[in-house]
């Protein structure tokens, strides 16, 4: 059984809403730690299925779980209540269908205290245990990177703002949250309200801790239950709005905002588009298009941009209905029909108002402008593959 500790070096926070299937699995990696002085606060947040009758099992074997019960308020409300009530050094999160090796959190906090840093962050496994049962490696850290401390927003490049937003493979200062009232966004559900947590401790440290050792196993068996969630596929919209008003504090980071967060709405509104279920798709792709099309209005630095995902990236902004029909199709959409598409939007936003016609017409010249790369860069791929399904000696079957 284990010990009831005074002052826990790190506080566990899992939250949970009927996870009665892993539950067992992931506590199991908790109270087998091999650093004994964390406190485990499980938050069941309103579990209608057998949470709770495990979760009492587990704290009645070990006093340094505490299981804080209450109705069900969603994933940012539960980890923030959680947040209120540690009483460790450190703030951990672990997710309840999820796992650890049994010695991170003795490894995240010897590197966080040697360094005096404000956060310690490590590499994990993608993770599936349903058959054929496999595991990935995702990297946020290079060997070469392990046991270095650095300072994220110094990186001109931005690298770690680009990574997968994973709130559970690290552990932060509980004072430098609380100095800096960093907290979940309270939005419904579960998705994606790490996002703007995540952004704003990267922001935010001074010193970062890094470990190249994957310590969590990341499930991704379960990650399907949210496809057809109306009300969870617009939160990525509520978390970046919050980075962008969380930045509206720093005016110097326009440069870094112009290069490296448009990467990252990108990136974050396409992985949740090919998610979503089939009538979601449509409605959620016009809202990309509004980002999209503000982003290159604003200014975007391409230099992280692949060619694909700038075409992509200018096809979405002005014409999401023929990016979608390239999608369903496989194709590319043709010339004519895309400019056609743009002509049409071109007539809807042009403003009666003479007072607002010259600024309205440089900022929709910009917009054009970066159409006709678009355009020309559709006509280059296709002229490639005509050459290619032309050239001498290929056959049809090839």
């Amino acid at each position: 059984m284990g010990d009831s500790i005074k002052s826990p070096c790190v506080s566990v926070l899992v939250p949970i809403y009927n996870m009665e299937r892993y539950l067992g699995q992931c506590l199991d990696s908790l109270v087998g730690q091999s650093r004994s002085d964390i406190e485990i606060l499980c938050l069941d947040d309103g579990s209608t299925d057998a949470s709770a009758t495990i979760l009492s099992d587990f704290a009645a074997h070990d006093s340094r779980m505490r299981v804080i019960s209450h109705d069900n308020h969603g994933y940012g409300w539960t980890l923030n209540h959680g947040m209120d009530q540690a009483q460790g050094e450190f703030i951990g999160i672990v997710e309840s269908d999820d796992w650890v090796e049994l010695n991170m959190f003795e490894a995240l906090y010897r590197a966080a205290s040697m360094a005096d840093a404000d956060m310690a962050k490590c590499n994990f496994y993608l993770e599936w245990t349903r058959p054929p049962t496999r595991q990935r490696l995702y990297r946020y850290f290079s060997e070469e990177d392990d046991g270095s401390v650095i300072c994220p927003r110094e990186d001109p490049a931005g690298c770690l703002f680009r990574k997968k937003p994973t709130v559970w493979s690290a552990i932060y200062r509980k004072s430098f949250l609380d100095e800096n009232r960093i907290r979940f966004l309270e939005t419904p559900g579960a998705s994606f309200q790490d996002t703007s947590f995540s952004f704003k401790t990267l922001w935010l440290a001074d010193r970062v801790a890094c470990l190249a050792t994957p310590y969590v196993h990341y499930r991704q068996d379960n990650e399907a239950s949210s496809i057809n969630a109306k009300d969870k596929a617009y939160c990525v919209c509520d978390e970046y709005e919050e980075i962008e008003r969380f930045l509206g504090n720093f005016p110097e980071s326009g440069g870094f905002a112009a290069r490296v967060l448009a990467h990252m709405i990108y990136d974050t509104f396409m992985w949740n588009y090919a998610r979503l279920g089939p009538s979601l798709k449509p409605a959620f792709l016009d809202v990309a298009s509004q980002w999209f099309r503000r982003l290159l209005n604003e200014g975007v630095d391409w230099a992280d941009f692949t060619q694909d995902k700038r075409t992509n990236f200018r096809v979405i902004a002005f014409a999401p209905t023929v990016y979608s029909g390239w999608k369903q199709t496989g194709g590319h959409p043709a010339r004519t029909t895309l400019v056609s598409t743009v002509k049409k939007w071109v007539r809807s936003v042009v403003p009666p108002s003479r007072t607002r016609f010259n600024a309205s017409m440089r900022s929709l010249t910009r917009q054009v402008e970066a159409l006709q790369i678009t355009v020309d860069e559709l006509v280059r791929q296709n002229n490639e593959l005509l050459h290619r399904t032309r050239s001498p000696g290929r056959t049809d079957g090839e």
